[in-house]
């Protein structure tokens, strides 16, 4: 009688270089992402056309590794601005008016935070600068 081997369990630590890849390529994605968005973090700025154009990065980076892979990958999480105000973080609603106007002001302590994902291996950045004046 044959018996069917169990499929071969696969190591998800850092010891297996594929998993290692995945989660160093995850984090170069993000570092790259949070380096825009930081530098779209100007006085005047709508905070939530900032956190549009850092989540829209972040996808087309992602779109360009692991082509031709059947690979889950995305965003781990959306990109966030977050004025010193705000203790979580923030991303307006752009349907709500109130919310999509406000914009950063000069001097003001932003945190940002974004990640990306590569077969469920998430890397989160975070920075947090003072807004430069405009002028």
């Amino acid at each position: 009688m044959a018996t069917t081997a169990a499929p071969a369990e696969i190591d998800y630590s850092l010891n297996n270089p594929d998993t290692l890849t995945k989660y160093k390529t995850a984090a170069q994605i993000s570092q790259k992402v949070l380096e825009a968005v930081t530098g779209w973090c100007t006085e005047g700025a709508k905070i939530v056309e900032v956190c549009e154009k850092g989540d829209q990065l972040l996808e087309e980076e992602i779109a360009k590794v692991y082509k031709g892979k059947k690979i889950a990958k995305g965003i781990a999480h959306p990109t966030t601005v977050s004025p010193s105000s705000f203790v979580t973080p923030y991303t307006p609603l752009k349907s709500d008016a109130e919310e999509a106007a406000v914009e950063l002001k000069a001097a003001e302590c932003v945190k940002i935070q974004l990640g990306a994902q590569i077969d469920g291996f998430g890397a989160i950045v975070c920075d947090s600068i003072i807004v430069p004046s405009s002028a």
